[in-house]
């Protein structure tokens, strides 16, 4: 199993497969990104270009040396449910589905809050393959030599919130990369051509694996390489964090990963959530205060999910040439592994319910969203979702889910109400807050102006 965490894991090997007839809807934009108009609360922020919800719980920390950090948070977005489709080449067969979509931050399953590294960060690639004049492709740095019909190579920086930061090749050193959002990373890929890296499988090209020496630098001038087995964050006076089998940090301790959960549910709190009974947990020991340990209890539910975006079924029709076609309707079915809860060291917990189907009932629906977070001190917010089909100012042409309200409940009682829209959020006293967009953008639209009435 994988471990539950990661940091400074530069980049990930990927699998290749080239489908011309598959296209995918662009995925929302998780994570926090310097560009995006949110409504900020004690561990939250509202995403109110795409009605996500971001969720960053801070655990612990560790001082380090020099410029170095290392800290760790609980960190969840919204459950996002992606429209796919697949037709063949002649366009008369084709099928609709969907998957959840899910942050890179750990590269796990998208559902759920996975506990990670601050300052972790990944950079990975994708493909763009379009038989095309060069001219119109997206790359910075074009026309690129040498590479037909602009099949080519972009890459990405994914932060810890799970956040994407487009890089840009540079002009004058192409095997130097940089982002352009404001976040400030710096991709010193060590090849000539990182454009060309993979070649969609290709024979012709080179082997799909890890670039030789990939360094990503951070805004402080932090450094972290990899290589297949480990990685190095190294700030610009030599001090270091290294991760291979453990964390071992600037002062020598170590963290190990989170191990893998056992059946054992003693400690777990009964949070009382439907179809959501606790699995197992995982006991974390890490350093604590003047040489102590802290431990933390990591427990975990299994959660069956069955969406209902889609009626199911296959349509044959004729079109006027007399071509048959078939068009095949299908929603997600599955289940997953998800965080229940985490104990702290005082014994306190943070919880979290899901919108869970009765994994014995083929006509119970669950969309596997977070419906509840529940705070150690004892108040929780709860959620709920919109399914509002095609909305204008988002490139998606299929219906997800949307945050639709978020209800505070505090320790004593009270219950506070927030309502959210397209660019617009209610607080409890009926003020609203207007974010207002022009432009396109690639994922959704672009902000010009905010105003708080």
């Amino acid at each position: 199993m994988k471990p539950h965490f990661i940091i400074s894991i530069i980049l990930a090997a990927v699998s290749i497969q080239v489908a011309p007839a598959y296209s995918q809807v662009a995925p929302s934009q998780f994570g926090i990104v310097p560009n995006g108009s949110y409504e900020s609360y004690q561990v939250e922020a509202v995403n109110l270009q795409n009605l996500s919800d971001i969720i960053k719980i801070p655990l612990f920390s560790l001082p380090q040396l020099g410029r170095l950090s290392l800290s760790f948070s609980v960190v969840a977005n919204t459950t996002y449910w992606q429209p796919d489709e697949y037709c063949t080449t002649d366009g008369y067969s084709c099928t609709y589905y969907y998957t959840f979509q899910g942050p890179a931050y750990a590269g796990f399953s998208g559902i759920g809050p996975e506990i990670v590294a601050d300052d972790s960060a990944i950079v990975l690639p994708e493909f763009y393959a379009a038989p095309i004049d060069c001219a119109d492709s997206p790359i910075v740095g074009y026309p690129l030599p040498n590479i037909p019909n602009c099949y080519s190579t972009i890459w990405t920086v994914y932060d810890s919130t799970g956040g994407s930061h487009p890089l840009y090749y540079d002009a004058n050193n192409p095997s130097n990369l940089r982002t352009t959002d404001g976040s400030g990373y710096l991709f010193q890929s060590g090849e000539s051509a990182p454009w060309n890296h993979y070649y969609l499988g290709s024979s012709d090209g080179p082997p799909d694996s890890l670039l030789s020496t990939p360094t990503l630098i951070d805004s402080k001038g932090i450094s972290s390489t990899s290589s297949s087995n480990s990685a190095v964050q190294k700030d610009p006076d030599g001090n270091t964090i290294i991760t291979d089998s453990q964390i071992t940090d600037s002062v020598g301790r170590h963290i190990p990963f989170i191990p893998a959960p056992t059946s054992s549910t003693a400690g777990c709190p009964n949070l009382g959530g439907q179809y959501q009974a606790t699995t197992g947990s995982s006991t974390w020991n890490v350093p604590g205060a003047n040489n102590s340990t802290s431990t933390y209890l990591i427990c975990y539910t299994q959660i069956a999910y069955r969406t209902s975006f889609l009626a199911d079924g296959t349509i044959y029709g004729e079109d006027p040439s007399g071509n048959n076609y078939e068009i095949t309707y299908e929603d997600a079915v599955g289940s997953n592994q998800v965080i229940q809860s985490i104990v702290l060291p005082d014994g306190s917990y943070w919880g979290f319910l899901y919108d869970a189907a009765d994994p014995n009932n083929s006509n119970s629906v669950g969309y596997a969203t977070m419906t509840k977070m529940v705070f150690p001190e004892g108040g929780s917010v709860q959620y709920s979702y919109i399914n509002p089909g095609s909305v204008a100012c988002n490139v998606q042409t299929y219906p997800t889910l949307y945050l639709q309200q978020r209800t505070v409940n505090d320790a004593n009682g009270h219950s506070y109400l927030w309502q959210y829209g397209l660019g617009r959020s209610t607080d409890p006293n009926g003020n609203d807050s207007v974010v207002t967009y022009q432009g396109p953008s690639y994922g959704g639209c672009s902000p010009s102006a905010e105003k708080r009435p």
